[in-house]
């Protein structure tokens, strides 16, 4: 009977961890493909992640070339150096039919999509005000404030429970003047404009997989407050550096493999928001369009549980141990050392003084 091994590619192309299976009969359901399709044979891809299977050579004299272990692929940055026989195959399932070109080519009006308000007497209106859509108003990062022009008079600033300023012009002019019931004096306002991207080239190659992106922007930035002027391109994204493991390994590993910092990698999520249980989203590219894949991840501190759409759905500390120790004093005495203070019991009676 012949056997084969196979891995498994998910939606998206990527490699699925817990592989390879080894069986006489191509499964039914699921992206799997056989090893030998897709090893890499030419220089490796250039992946955050790369993906490896073992391999036994020779057993019992017997010429067992290429039979890969079922369950032993793993995924690091770096080809393993335990001695052991390892391929690399695709992380990134090869593309096998799609020889094309598209070009896209958009165009888009920039907007003003930040405002950070400092300075005003009413502190709780003070902060960075976020949009996405230039015809909706902002809300505050991390707090109840809001920016609004609702009433088409102008825009004003509420704090949740009033308004509190009010801009004399149209927006990214003018000056913000104390307005009932909040009446917030001394604004400062910074304006940051959305960098708007014209054309955008894409070429796919069947045989590596790879993507090469040409890409033309133009932005506008403008900046009025009542004392000072600012130019400032905003952020679209916040980067965390994690390590990986896979959810076999659990969130040891994981937090383990942090303390190296060549298993380190870039991940990164949306801008203005912290990692949260059910409501973060990781990804492996800034413009936030490549979820990671399901796992462990790790910065040394905490570790995240990741699931197959990328989405963090429980957050954990890594666990440290503390050390004590015990010797035996001169005279019979115990000597007990719990942290940095030595702690003495006389006679042996195992007293421990606290």
């Amino acid at each position: 009977m012949s056997l084969t091994a196979y891995i498994r590619y998910d939606n998206k192309g990527r490699i699925v961890p817990g592989g390879p299976i080894v069986t006489s009969v191509k499964p039914k359901v699921g992206d799997w493909v056989a090893i030998s399709d897709v090893l890499v044979t030419t220089t490796p891809p250039n992946y955050k992640l790369r993906a490896f299977v073992r391999y036994i050579n020779r057993i019992g004299g017997q010429n067992n070339s290429n039979k890969y272990v079922a369950g032993s692929l793993i995924l690091q940055h770096d080809a393993p150096k335990d001695g052991g026989n390892w391929k690399e195959v695709y992380f990134i399932k090869p593309c096998e039919s799609c020889n094309t070109t598209t070009t896209t080519t958009t165009t888009c009006v920039p907007f003003i999509n930040s405002i950070i308000i400092s300075e005003g007497s009413l502190s709780t209106t003070n902060g960075t005000y976020i949009r996405t859509d230039p015809s909706s108003g902002f809300t505050q990062v991390g707090g109840p404030s809001f920016i609004f022009n609702s009433s088409g008079d102008g825009w004003y600033i509420n704090s949740g429970a009033g308004n509190a300023a009010k801009n004399t012009s149209t927006l990214g002019t003018g000056s913000w003047v104390p307005w009932a019931p909040g009446n917030s004096s001394g604004i400062i306002a910074e304006y940051i404009y959305q960098q708007c991207t014209t054309t955008t080239s894409t070429t796919s190659s069947s045989t590596t997989s790879t993507t090469s992106t040409t890409t033309s922007t133009t932005s506008t930035s403008t900046s009025t407050s009542t004392t000072s002027t600012t130019t400032t391109i905003a952020p679209l994204y916040n980067t965390i550096n994690l390590a990986f493991a896979i959810p076999d390994d659990g969130p040891s590993v994981a937090c383990s493999n942090a303390t190296n910092p060549l298993l380190l990698v870039p991940i990164y999520y949306e801008f203005g928001t912290t990692i949260t249980e059910n409501v973060t989203f990781l990804y492996y590219d800034t413009a936030l369009t490549n979820p990671v894949i399901s796992g462990y991840y790790s910065d040394g501190t905490n570790y995240y549980a990741v699931n197959i759409f990328g989405l963090v759905q429980v957050i954990g500390s890594c666990v440290t141990t503390t050390t004590t120790t015990t010797t035996i004093a001169p005279g019979g005495d115990f000597i007990t050392t719990e942290g940095s203070d030595p702690i003495i019991t006389e006679g042996g009676d195992n007293l421990i003084i606290e």
